[in-house]
């Protein structure tokens, strides 16, 4: 309902196929794995996951709004939770939101920089221990399937 669908265009060859791309996180807020191919990885691709201090936490169930709010978030949060392999979650370096959520589009300058910067922290902290080539060998290598 926020963002609109885009259109992709894939050029093979003389062949062009089109793909229309919709994403509003019902069924996964943080599909990594789509820019994996089934070669060996040239580069690394990263994820950068926003969470909160209620990431995993129950939810407080009041009445019939928040029950069904609460079904959604948690069928969301679990079919991510399903589908992050280790080897996606190795890749992803996770982002405290600061209590600010994915749909507060109104929010100051201020703590939009708060948030960058929280997101500069935890690149840094993810980069002093990541190895691309530990990572390819251990999860990409053509040998190994995950």
């Amino acid at each position: 309902y926020f963002i609109g669908p885009m259109k992709l265009k894939n050029k093979s060859g003389l062949k062009t196929e089109t793909h229309l791309v919709v994403d509003e996180g019902i069924l996964s807020n943080f599909p990594v794995w789509i820019f994996d191919s089934e070669r060996e990885p040239r580069w690394p691709t990263f994820g950068f996951r926003l969470v909160s201090e209620k990431t995993g936490k129950p939810n407080n169930v009041n009445g019939p709004l928040s029950m069904g709010y609460a079904i959604i978030s948690t069928m969301v949060e679990a079919h991510d939770t399903r589908h992050i392999k280790e080897q996606d979650y190795v890749r992803s370096i996770l982002v405290p939101s600061l209590g600010i959520h994915t749909t507060d589009f109104d929010i100051s300058k201020e703590q939009s920089e708060q948030l960058f910067q929280s997101g500069v922290n935890a690149a840094k902290s993810f980069f002093e221990h990541w190895n691309f080539y530990q990572y390819a060998i251990k999860y990409r290598s053509p040998k190994k399937k995950v």
